[in-house]
């Protein structure tokens, strides 16, 4: 799925992509629980028998497909995008999506158009809206005891009940379940109640409460880790962040109040997994230099646009899934030229 700098196979290829990942899933199930491995295994197991599905509808050999191990990382990716607690039938309907509707009704691995883990997320994220924005921090809750067994009945038995048990009993904490402080800091400013960003982002609490800065700086180590590699191409999430912190470095000093700081945009939400682990994605992305910064502008604007405009506080989905759709105009318009001839 991921740019390739060296001449090996797709298994490895996918094998390194997981390896990166771990940073992230093991700061991430810090934070939000154990629940986010049963998810990522729950994922992987409906992944398997949705690809070995395709596979045989697209009459293709089951045996040399299912080894490239795409699966496996559009399963995590899924499952990574979703809270730890959110019931078992989300990340099933997800992962079926990202695996049927946006791969195989291509025809499969290297014939999608979009990207299928962005695009089961982004079904999910306009389906169920009021799921997907309840990452309950449990390590903030006090006087509970909410082990491994309870985590997995959560997911499986009795998901809504133990929501409505936190929101009533918790419900100091609310702006923690929030999906993201994209959304609570948005939200502010969409109602004029944000008097001082800059002391919000300086405030202990909020460094304290927010386990996105720990977990966007776990995805970019493992990001750096897949361009040392080899693995993917740097322009790509370098192009991408520079324009997002362009961006609204210029809009956040044209008005503090009104624009996020910079640093809310690098280190909330899903951005460095979408920008090294998703944005990254060969078969879904420009085939060429020009086209590349091209698609990579795109991207980091739509993040930026979409975050301040739009009523969803993150946009790495829409922002890709959007710059997808523009790849074939991209490489019908600029293409690389051809030794010895002119363009």
């Amino acid at each position: 799925m991921f740019l390739i700098k060296k001449k090996i196979n797709t298994n490895m290829i996918m094998f390194f992509v997981f390896i990166c990942l771990m940073p992230g899933i093991i700061v991430q199930s810090y934070y939000f629980s154990i629940g986010t491995i049963y998810q990522i295994t729950f994922s992987i197991f409906i992944s398997f028998f949705c690809e070995i599905i395709g596979i045989k509808l697209c009459n293709y050999s089951i045996k040399k497909h299912i080894k490239n191990y795409s699966w496996v990382i559009t399963a995590t990716l899924i499952a990574l995008s979703i809270p730890p607690l959110s019931p078992w039938w989300m990340v099933a309907c997800g992962t079926f999506f990202a695996i049927f509707i946006a791969k195989y009704i291509y025809g499969g691995l290297g014939e999608n158009i979009f990207n299928p883990a962005m695009t089961g997320y982004a079904i999910l994220l306009i389906s169920f809206p009021i799921q997907i924005a309840q990452w309950i921090n449990l390590k903030q809750l006090q006087n509970i005891d909410f082990n491994y067994v309870e985590i997995l009945k959560t997911i499986f038995i009795k998901n809504d009940l133990f929501i409505l048990f936190i929101k009533n009993k918790y419900s100091n904490l609310i702006e923690l379940t929030q999906a993201t402080p994209l959304d609570l800091i948005k939200t502010k400013i969409f109602t004029e109640t944000m008097n001082n960003q800059t002391e919000f982002i300086n405030h202990k609490q909020f460094i304290k409460n927010n386990p996105w800065i720990w977990i966007n700086i776990a995805y970019c180590f493992g990001g750096l880790l897949l361009i040392l590699f080899k693995i993917i191409n740097w322009r790509i999430p370098t192009i991408i962040l520079v324009i997002i912190i362009t961006l609204s470095l210029i809009s956040w000093n044209i008005n503090p109040n009104k624009y996020m700081h910079p640093l809310i945009h690098m280190f909330s939400g899903s951005t460095m997994i979408g920008v090294f682990f998703i944005a990254t994605d060969p078969v879904t992305s420009t085939t060429n230099k020009y086209g590349l910064y091209i698609y990579t502008s795109i991207i980091g604007f739509l993040i930026w646009i979409i975050r301040t405009y739009s009523n969803y506080p993150d946009s790495i989905a829409f922002a890709i899934l959007l710059s997808n759709s523009l790849v074939p105009i991209i490489n019908y318009y600029i293409f690389p030229k051809t030794y010895g001839h002119k363009k």
